[in-house]
């Protein structure tokens, strides 16, 4: 900083054109500041000056031009100053004033500079006021705020003090070097001595002394679950690495995040970076199905007595399962049971839903009970009802019924070939038995 007492004072006279071309404020980091012509006067100058004028500069005290005598037609001068004769009372001032013909006219000019000492910075605001860190770890610290807010420079300087603890760079980054404590200095680069101080204290990292996982864990194929290690002491500090023994049944990523891939078993280990391992046998499921969230059933159903139908069912979505529970109003008219078979029991109508195991129920199907069908017990269309209509039933449950169709199986009319129609070609036979008996005995 240059320290002077030499003044030049400005002239009063009487002035064509007086203009204020900028307000400064002195950088404190600098020893000079640079006051210029502004391009448009200039050129405004040199475009009437045909008498030769030169520009005459003054400074008020506290201010010095680089050098005193006066330059010619230099439109651009350096000021020093001495910031202990300035304040915002009494500021110092730069002054050019020249002269230019205009027609047959003399035009004065005079141009001010005002230049105020700095406004220094008073608080400064930082990220953190406390930092803990192991030992080769990084964090940045940012200046969140410089007061006041016209401050003229505002540029600040980190420092440490305790290098072999933390350092620090010019853009805040704090590295932890060893262990113990030291404090990271932000101070402002204008001469106030205003600082902004964060407290360090480094340790060395704890490493892991054990490690376990659970013993066994499943998941269900195409879904995840997390597998999370218990580590002591608590506050070791380690990178862990994560491995699947057949990785076409379960893979794992970085963060023990398993997803299953195929049904089966495989193990899933974990190391730490000082050699602790642990392992975790994994079983992979089928998807469980979802559970339904709606389910229908027809409308409208006939059936006849001593005939079974069975009740069809859509649940939504299609995917899911469940166990149904039928209900039915009225059991003198018909029956169902626990696998959806109606059978009708009397002539009539009846109603029947069906229940989730989620409690979800359907819509309700109306059961019309109509007379007992025409029962057809001769199979092989032979004319008679004997045990070769029976083997023909049996040949069709068999799948080798040959000419014997399904439908002339089916001898009860409920859509299945089953024992229900052996049955009543037996019970037709010993009808047919017990009236030749009769017709005998009558003659």
């Amino acid at each position: 900083m240059v320290s002077f007492t030499t003044s030049i004072t400005t002239t009063a006279g009487v002035y064509d054109e007086e203009r204020l071309v900028e307000t400064i404020h002195i950088n404190p980091t600098q020893e000079y500041v640079t006051v210029t012509i502004p391009a448009n006067l200039l050129s405004e100058y040199e475009s009437h000056d045909h008498e030769g004028f030169g520009f005459n500069w003054n400074a008020t005290s506290g201010l010095r031009f680089e050098y005193e005598p006066y330059p010619g037609k230099v439109s651009s001068r350096k000021v020093y100053y001495d910031i202990s004769q300035l304040s915002s009372m009494n500021y110092g001032t730069v002054q050019c004033t020249y002269m230019y013909w205009i027609g047959w006219s003399l035009w004065n000019v005079r141009l001010t500079w005002d230049i105020y000492p700095p406004v220094y910075v008073t608080g400064i605001d930082i990220s953190d006021s406390y930092l803990s860190l192991k030992v080769g770890e990084t964090k940045q610290l940012t200046v969140l705020e410089v007061y006041p807010l016209n401050a003229t420079e505002t540029s600040v300087t980190w420092t440490s003090s305790n290098t072999d603890v933390a350092t620090v760079g010019m853009y805040g980054f704090v590295t932890a070097r060893s262990e113990g404590y030291a404090t990271i200095n932000c101070a402002a680069n204008d001469g106030s001595g205003v600082k902004a101080t964060c407290s360090v204290t480094v340790k060395n990292p704890v490493k892991p002394e054990s490690i376990t996982l659970p013993g066994t864990a499943s998941v269900a194929e195409g879904e995840t679950i997390t597998l999370t290690p218990e580590i002591t002491p608590a506050d070791a500090e380690t990178t862990l690495t994560w491995k699947s023994r057949n990785e076409a049944i379960a893979t794992i990523d970085d963060n023990g995040v398993v997803t299953g891939v195929k049904e089966g078993n495989t193990f899933i280990t974990v190391e730490t970076d000082n050699g602790l391992s642990a392992y975790c046998k994994l079983t992979v499921t089928k998807p469980t199905p979802p559970e339904p969230t709606m389910i229908e059933i027809p409308e409208e159903l006939t059936v006849g007595v001593g005939q079974k139908l069975k009740v069809d069912y859509t649940l939504t979505p299609k995917n899911a399962e469940t166990t149904i529970t039928w209900t039915i109003d009225d059991e003198t008219v018909a029956t169902i049971d626990g696998d959806g078979f109606l059978t009708g029991k009397t002539e009539g109508l009846a109603v029947i839903t069906a229940t989730t195991a989620n409690g979800k129920t359907s819509n309700p199907c109306f059961i019309t009970v109509t007379p007992a069908p025409e029962i057809n017990v001769d199979v092989n269309g032979d004319g008679t009802v004997d045990v070769a209509d029976i083997s023909s039933i049996i040949s069709v449950m068999a799948g080798q019924g040959g000419n014997i169709t399904e439908k002339s199986a089916d001898v009860n009319g409920d859509g299945t070939v089953d024992v229900a129609d052996i049955a009543a070609v037996i019970t037709r036979m010993a009808e047919l038995t017990r009236l030749q008996r009769t017709m005998t005995e009558e003659e």
